[in-house]
């Protein structure tokens, strides 16, 4: 099932003091936070001590996802089922944003 409402994401730095940040994903109309997105790169940061640019890497390719499959109307679960179709998505899609022209 394919959402009519476009779905809109972006990344944010998200400080947690002076000197340690992460990057998170907002989405939706009001651009919130994807909670366990915002876990899981969380996590990446100080639970597993993955340097900040890694989760500005991470946090780009999880907002994609996210997007795609929140305009079809898809769980998590779902979109998991799914990722053959999401990386023909990508493959054959060109991106909105800056990049080289395709999700490739």
């Amino acid at each position: 099932m394919v959402t009519t409402a476009p779905m809109y994401g972006e990344i944010v730095r998200a400080a947690v003091s002076e000197e340690l940040a992460y990057w998170t994903v907002l989405a939706g109309p009001a651009l919130a936070v994807v909670g366990d997105i915002d876990d899981h790169l969380r996590h990446l940061r100080f639970g597993r001590s993955r340097e900040e640019s890694t989760t500005k890497t991470y946090a780009g390719h999880l907002k994609r996802l996210h997007v795609w499959s929140e305009e079809r109307g898809l769980t998590r679960n779902d979109a998991a089922l799914r990722l053959a179709t999401y990386v023909m998505h990508l493959r054959t899609t060109p991106r909105a944003s800056s990049g080289r022209g395709h999700g490739v």
